[in-house]
């Protein structure tokens, strides 16, 4: 009998996602989902006997039914990575390959989710108190370009006395969403299509939006025009942007008439500068010029510290002590409180 875990296709790590949602353990060798919706969990079974999968689908209660899978190796796999006995409890980092991640987030999204399209614009949420889980979903998410921010809070049931902590993971980037909805469409219809038909009709009411005209990167047009030299009347193709503030002119004509070649005036060599620069030296003497003023201006810092102690002769720390400057070497700068001159350094 053929095992779905590890995933090693899109539909084994949606499985996984939904199973870490909505599914429990119930014996050494057998794991099941539960969900409202009978035809759902059929085409799941239909695909799983397709495969060589031992499974059923057993009506619970009055509104849910639940899909039963023997298998194993799958449940060896599920107790590995925490999502065996109270997964709620024990649940946290699942071995998932990065590229069927986002399979394993929809499934989230049909089992603990929550697709909003009342707002402005739709809005996905995640609901889990499984800590461990879901801090790396988030992170796991945030590293492959799904931005998902993620809020605790505190739920107490009316019958029970105890509180229990609340994480809530929400997707508000539309980007994402629409990222989501298309990678949905490619899992040939195993998924809950209530959740993602309802938010492929609510994002027709934001086509014309700013927010999904921004995820559509606009073609970037690089418009050339041609232009005729001023002096020798050569073709010449300049960008719309550089020909708007200028008087076009060939490489030419601007090496004839703006260029000059000068010598410099340390090395004797000829450069080449234009009629408004009045420069005497080269670019590589410019260069080493301001390199040894920049030196010379260092050494002048340096040298207000070349004096050495009176006492051994070591570099001096500058300290102000009652307005009177006191200079101490490394060794004596703990008594500077002690003295009120060099001279008085032991």
């Amino acid at each position: 009998m053929k095992s779905l875990f590890p995933p090693k296709d899109k539909f084994a790590a949606y499985l996984l996602g939904l199973y870490a949602a909505s599914g429990y353990k119930r014996s050494n060798n057998r794991w099941s989902i539960f969900q409202n919706d009978e035809l759902f969990l059929n085409k799941i079974a239909a695909e799983l006997n397709q495969r060589d999968i031992e499974v059923r689908v057993d009506k619970k209660t009055r509104d849910s039914w639940q899909l039963i899978v023997n298998s194993k190796e799958d449940v060896d796999f599920l107790h590995a990575n925490g999502l065996g006995s109270n997964k709620s409890y024990f649940a946290g980092p699942v071995s998932i390959e990065r590229e069927f991640f986002a399979y394993f987030l929809i499934g989230l999204i049909d089992g603990d989710g929550n697709i909003d399209c009342s707002s402005k614009k739709p809005r996905i949420r995640i609901y889990s108190g499984a800590k461990s889980l879901i801090t790396w979903v988030v992170r796991f998410a945030n590293d492959i370009g799904i931005t998902i921010l993620l809020s605790e809070q505190t739920r107490k049931p009316r019958e029970s006395k105890w509180a229990y902590p609340l994480f809530t993971a929400r997707i508000n980037d539309s980007s994402d969403i629409v990222r989501l909805l298309c990678l949905s469409n490619k899992l040939n219809g195993l998924v809950l299509r209530r959740k993602w038909d309802k938010l492929q009709e609510g994002l027709k009411d934001y086509q014309g939006s700013r927010v999904i005209k921004r995820m559509i990167p606009k073609p970037r047009r690089i418009e050339k025009i041609t232009y005729h030299c001023q002096y020798c009347g050569k073709e010449i193709k300049r960008l719309r942007r550089q020909a708007r503030d200028h008087t076009p002119t060939c490489s030419d004509c601007f090496a004839k008439r703006f260029l000059v070649i000068k010598t410099c005036k340390v090395c004797d060599s000829e450069f080449a500068t234009t009629l408004h620069e009045k420069l005497s030296i080269c670019p590589p003497c410019r260069e080493a010029k301001k390199s040894q003023i920049k030196a010379e201006k260092k050494a002048q810092n340096m040298a207000k510290w070349s004096e050495t102690c009176s006492h051994c002769g070591a570099d001096l720390i500058r300290k102000e002590k009652n307005k009177s400057k006191i200079y101490l070497c490394p060794e004596h700068s703990k008594y500077a409180y002690l003295y009120t001159s060099s001279s008085e350094v032991p």
